[in-house]
């Protein structure tokens, strides 16, 4: 009776070693899991934050060639309005210097009319002078 007793506790000992053994594997398993989710969650998180960062490097360069647009028109605009005062400047130099040339030869015209009426005159004395 005593053997039986004895290996009836050996069979519960070597139970319960079992069990044990179990519950460690099933803990390690549960472990292992629980750091492949951890692991993937990491990697999701990465691949989130890569895509945000992505997401923030495009809206960078928008912006970036958004003002770099915006410097090239007020660039552009600056030069048409250089090149209309420029134009503007020229027409009225042309009509200054027209003006001038018209008021030059006015005014030779008007002397050549002067000297022209002189000297008619005197060739007229000297023809009245020889008619005498």
């Amino acid at each position: 009776m005593n053997l039986n007793l004895k290996r009836g506790e050996g069979e519960e000992k070597e139970e319960k070693k079992e069990e044990e053994e179990e519950e460690k594997k099933k803990k390690k398993k549960k472990k292992k899991k629980k750091k492949k989710k951890k692991k993937k969650k990491k990697k999701k998180k990465k691949k989130k934050k890569k895509k945000k960062k992505k997401k923030k490097k495009k809206k960078k360069k928008k912006k970036k060639k958004k003002k770099k647009e915006k410097k090239n028109m007020k660039e552009e605009k600056k030069n048409k309005e250089k090149k209309n005062k420029e134009e503007e400047n020229r027409i009225i130099k042309r009509r200054r210097r027209e003006k001038e040339e018209k008021k030059n030869t006015e005014e030779e015209n008007k002397n050549n009319k002067k000297k022209n009426k002189r000297e008619g005159g005197e060739e007229e004395e000297d023809r009245g002078g020889e008619e005498e």
